[in-house]
C-alpha cells in the first residue's frame, strides 16, 4: 500500500490548523474544517447553454466522524449564475472511505435531496476527495445541481511539491548540465489564482536547480490562465519574458522585480484530482540560467507495497 511522506513543515502546519471534538456522549472521534470563503470559488457550467459562471466566496463545511467513517457537510453562498442569491444546503450524513492508492478521503453519491427539502435543488451527482491535514488543505469537489449546472470548486491558492529535472544553459566547464532531485521536498511550487482577472502568479520556494546552486525563491505575476473542467492551464506566448519578484512582496502592486532576473516559456498544467506539470526557462542572475521541468502532487507517496 502507499504511504504518505509529508515534510515536517506541513505536518507542522496540519497540526495547527486542525480542530478537534469529541462527542457528547459518545467515544466518537470527530474532526471538523473549514473550506472557503477566500480558499475556494467554484466554476458553474450551465449545461443547457454552455455558459460558465465564477462563484465567488463559497464556503463549505466537513465533519469526518473517524469512528463511524461518516461526513456530514454543509455548503453556504452557492452561486450558480449572476441572478441566483447565494444558497445554502446542508446534505444527509454519507459514507466516507479512504483512497489506498494516495490516502485521501473520497465521498460520493447521487440523487441526494439536502435536509429540509423535498425536490428542489436535488444533486444529482457529487463527489469529494479531501485531505484537509495540511495546510492549505486539498478539497477537490465537482456536483451537479438540478440536472443542469455542472459546479466544480477550484482552490484559490494551491500547494505542490515534487520531483524537478533541470537543464543548465550556462553550465560551467566539466559540469554535468542536467540535474535532478525526485521527491524535492524543500521545494514548493503555489499558483496563486485570480478568478476575476482570470490571471495567476506563480512562486517557487527554495527551488535547486543544479548542484552547487543555492537554493532560491522568487514568483511571477499578472500570469494568463484558462479553467477547464478538470483543472487549470497557463500558456505564456514563446520568449516572452516575465519579471520576477520576492516571494514575500509579489502580491504588492508597489513591488519592485529582482534586477537582472526573469522567466519565459512558461506552461502549467493542472488537474485538480491528482496535481500540476510545470515547465519553465529561468535567468536567475548569479545563480544561473535553466530549463525546468517539474511533475507535482499535493503530497509525496512511496510506492512501496509493503506495509510498514
Amino acid at each position: 500500500m502507499k504511504k504518505y511522506l509529508l515534510s515536517l513543515g506541513l505536518i507542522i502546519a496540519a497540526t495547527l490548523s486542525l480542530t478537534s471534538c469529541l462527542g457528547s456522549s459518545t467515544s466518537d472521534q470527530k474532526y471538523t474544517f473549514n473550506y472557503g470563503p477566500n480558499d475556494c470559488f467554484n466554476r458553474v457550467v450551465d449545461t443547457h447553454t454552455g455558459e460558465a459562471y465564477i462563484g465567488l466566496n463559497p464556503t463549505y463545511k466537513f465533519e469526518f466522524n473517524m469512528s463511524t467513517q461518516k461526513l456530514n457537510f454543509e455548503m453556504s453562498n452557492l452561486k450558480l449564475t449572476s441572478g441566483y442569491q447565494g444558497l445554502s444546503f446542508r446534505f444527509p450524513e454519507m459514507n466516507f472511505g479512504v483512497d489506498q492508492n494516495d490516502g485521501f478521503f473520497t465521498a460520493s453519491g447521487s440523487n441526494i435531496t439536502p435536509v429540509g427539502l423535498t425536490s428542489a435543488y436535488v444533486f444529482d451527482d457529487f463527489s469529494l476527495r479531501a485531505y484537509p491535514f495540511r495546510n492549505p488543505g486539498v478539497y477537490v469537489m465537482d456536483f451537479m445541481i438540478e440536472n443542469r449546472y455542472k459546479v466544480t470548486t477550484f482552490p484559490v491558492c494551491p500547494l505542490y511539491l515534487g520531483s524537478i529535472y533541470a537543464t543548465n544553459q550556462e553550465p560551467k566547464e566539466g559540469e554535468d548540465a542536467q540535474f535532478e532531485i525526485i521527491n524535492d521536498a524543500d521545494t514548493y511550487y503555489q499558483i496563486l489564482i485570480n478568478p476575476e482577472k482570470m490571471t495567476a502568479m506563480l512562486a517557487v520556494a527554495y527551488a535547486k536547480y543544479s548542484k552547487d546552486m543555492t537554493r532560491y525563491s522568487f514568483a511571477a505575476r499578472e500570469l494568463p490562465i484558462e479553467l477547464n473542467e478538470t483543472g487549470f492551464s497557463i500558456t505564456t506566448e514563446a520568449d516572452k519574458k516575465f519579471d520576477l519578484y520576492d516571494p514575500s512582496t509579489v502580491t504588492s502592486e508597489n513591488a519592485k522585480p529582482i534586477e537582472g532576473c526573469s522567466i519565459s516559456n512558461i506552461r502549467v498544467a493542472a488537474t485538480l484530482r491528482t496535481g500540476a506539470s510545470v515547465t519553465f526557462d529561468c535567468d536567475l542572475g548569479n545563480y544561473g540560467k535553466y530549463s525546468v521541468r517539474a511533475i507535482l502532487r499535493y503530497l509525496f507517496y512511496n510506492d512501496d507495497k509493503t506495509e510498514k
